[in-house]
């Protein structure tokens, strides 16, 4: 049977670094195809702005499609990831972006030549994806200070040429640790837990790693029907800097001013304005968060890494 794939390329994805046209991703896949004596129909759909890929996704799906590739960052996966999210069409990723944070959670690694062999021929499995105010994220969501550096990130992304994603990364929270200020928050578990207090950093995954490699949830894992939570209570912003490279490494679990949760859902309201988030890595500010997972929601061509 012939195997029907959409190709969504982001051209702006990872600050146009790569060197790629849509073209080009295209006459991969089809290499791929020929070498693994598959028969294909590949159809290129080029995005123009935000939501276009949510938009030809759905198109895709309509038009039976087996595989919709995401070829893009983080953000692009997320819009595909929510159209194809209880349908039948498999996601595959290209990776594109800036971070690859997405692709790292899910399969470990970056390798192009092999996501492209899997979206030509991997079978369909199912991962879970979670869910923030009703819509669907596929790695982490961050609120508060990790939120602010990435807001910050984002304005700095001309430099990701020049030192890197992580780079960036490191020096917007340089400059947000020594200026940030908690949100005062309220937050229900569905364990029984509560908390009341500052909001410092705290972080929602449904996989392990982002801002260019930090591994913020360590334990998460993408089908194993929970959320990972890692709160990070107010502390001094000398010490903060200290602390990178224990986020970055994922051990800042062993700290005294983490504490690390397991959990279907979870609520956090703010008593002190509104808090910054970013949606597997796209920003925005709110006032009340409820987080739940979607236990096999989304099919992938892409074997998902185990701890």
């Amino acid at each position: 049977m012939k195997r029907r794939i959409s190709v969504i390329f982001n051209p702006e994805a990872g600050t146009g670094r790569f060197n790629i046209s849509g073209e080009d991703l295209v006459r991969m896949v089809k290499q791929a195809g020929a070498v693994l004596n598959k028969d294909l129909e590949v159809t290129l759909h080029q995005t123009k702005g935000k939501g276009d890929a949510s938009i030809i996704a759905s198109r895709a799906v309509l038009e039976g499609a087996h595989v919709v590739a995401a070829s893009g960052g983080d953000g692009t996966i997320m819009e595909v990831a929510n159209s194809l999210a209880g349908t039948t069409s498999s996601l595959g990723i290209i990776p594109l972006g800036t971070g690859n944070d997405t692709l790292m959670s899910m399969a470990g690694h970056c390798d192009r030549d092999r996501c492209i062999r899997e979206i030509v021929s991997g079978e369909p499995m199912t991962m879970d994806l979670g869910s923030m105010n009703g819509q669907y994220f596929v790695n982490v969501v961050g609120l508060g200070l990790d939120a602010a550096i990435n807001h910050e990130t984002a304005k700095r992304r001309e430099l990701v040429k020049k030192i890197g994603p992580t780079g960036v990364y490191v020096l917007s929270a340089i400059k947000i640790i020594t200026r940030y200020s908690p949100t005062e928050v309220d937050i229900s578990m569905d364990d029984g837990g509560s908390k009341k207090g500052g909001v410092y950093m705290f972080t929602v995954g449904n996989g392990t790693t982002c801002g260019g490699g930090f591994r913020l949830t360590p334990k998460a894992v993408m089908d194993d029907g929970i959320l990972d939570i890692s709160m990070v209570r107010p502390m001094n912003p000398v010490k903060a800097l200290m602390n990178i490279p224990y986020a970055y490494k994922g051990t800042h679990l062993k700290r005294k001013e983490t504490s690390y949760h397991q959990v279907k859902e979870i609520i956090v309201t703010s008593t002190g304005g509104k808090i910054p988030y970013h949606l597997d890595g796209e920003g925005g500010f709110e006032n009340r968060f409820v987080f739940k997972v979607a236990p096999g929601a989304l099919r992938t061509v892409h074997h998902l890494k185990r701890m």
